[in-house]
């Protein structure tokens, strides 16, 4: 099957991604233990070596690849911002006080905030490892464009974290001023089609078209997951109106009328949500067409992804990356919006 010309379904994008992931993240978890002394350090370290973050590697390999790269090449650029991924996620389930997600118990859930922390804090410092790694591996010239391409990572993602801080428990919130902190939280996805760019070699208009199509992957993904929150798809939904961001659909509706947002608004600091609220906060979202608006900012971004990436030769990668962008936001949660309120 050609992967350019006829896209993939879901399932086997999946595994491609899981394959390639995994491969990149091969000697994860003796690089976790490197320079790690002492029995209780050591402990709580165990609890983080099953981690695979295949999605960060996979997709910075396949960036490589499609400028004509070699995607072996790229694991320690997927390896250094999975590390910074991971890192950042428990410093952000700390802030929001997240002990679950998706169903299991976040690392925070299961240790102190105090420790949760410090593992946080050492993650990211692990990423030292891989990128000492490219700078051996690299031209003078090609590392500087990718530390400069990693430090921009981290200022937008710590924007981003500060824009969402602002936003809690806010129905107020201003909607571009909400989209513009989803675009600097998704920064993470433009960061590994960058520098995976940038390590297979690709020219100047190639990182930069990459770059561009990160941007709107990473912005589908947050959108994807502010439609699955509003939904309530894992439950979560009255500890993130109590402790984080209102998701966009919310506030969309509460921006349809001034009894939307006072209703919303009530929901939002009364002693405690029920399942009638949250019935009918879906409700309003529905009527006044929240996720059909979120429908459409998604479309928009994928026909954007799509076209920017038409600009590099055609090949297997290039297939691939379209397909992700194509299928990630409806696999996740187009299903439940076209079964309507429930």
């Amino acid at each position: 099957m050609s992967l350019e010309n006829n896209g993939l379904g879901y399932e086997e994008l999946s595994r491609l991604m899981l394959e390639r992931g995994l491969k990149a993240l091969e000697g994860f978890e003796q690089m976790v233990s490197e320079g790690v002394e002492g029995t209780e350090m050591e402990s709580i370290i165990g609890h983080i070596k099953g981690w695979r973050d295949t999605y960060r590697t996979a997709l910075t390999s396949f960036s490589c690849e499609a400028v004509g790269g070699d995607p072996e090449k790229a694991s320690s650029a997927g390896l250094m911002i999975a590390f910074v991924g991971a890192g950042l996620a428990i410093h952000d389930d700390i802030i929001d006080r997240s002990e679950v997600k998706r169903f299991r118990r976040t690392f925070y859930g299961l240790h102190s905030s105090d420790e949760a922390l410090v593992v946080g804090d050492l993650l990211i410092f692990k990423a030292i490892a891989p990128m000492r790694r490219i700078l051996r591996e690299t031209s003078p010239q090609m590392a500087d464009e990718i530390i400069r391409t990693f430090e921009q990572f981290l200022y937008d993602i710590c924007e981003g974290e500060i824009m969402e801080i602002s936003c809690r428990k806010n129905v107020g919130t201003d909607l571009e001023y909400y989209n513009r902190a989803l675009r600097k939280l998704g920064c993470d996805v433009e960061a590994c089609t960058r520098i995976g760019a940038l390590v297979g070699g690709g020219t100047a208009e190639e990182v930069e078209v990459l770059g561009e199509y990160g941007k709107r992957m990473g912005y589908v993904v947050r959108l994807a997951d502010d439609v699955k929150d509003a939904l309530n798809l894992e439950g979560n939904l009255p500890h993130r109106l109590r402790f984080e961001s209102v998701p966009l659909p919310i506030l969309y509706a509460a921006k349809a009328s001034n009894e939307n947002f006072s209703t919303i608004d009530a929901i939002l600091n009364g002693p405690e949500m029920s399942l009638s609220d949250i019935e009918k906060i879906l409700e309003l979202c529905f009527d006044a067409g929240a996720f059909a608006h979120v429908q459409e900012l998604v479309k928009k971004n994928i026909l954007e992804g799509v076209q920017h990436l038409q600009a590099l030769r055609p090949s297997g990668a290039r297939g691939v990356l379209a397909s992700l962008i194509r299928r990630t936001f409806d696999a996740q949660v187009g299903n439940h919006l076209a079964a309507g309120p429930t």
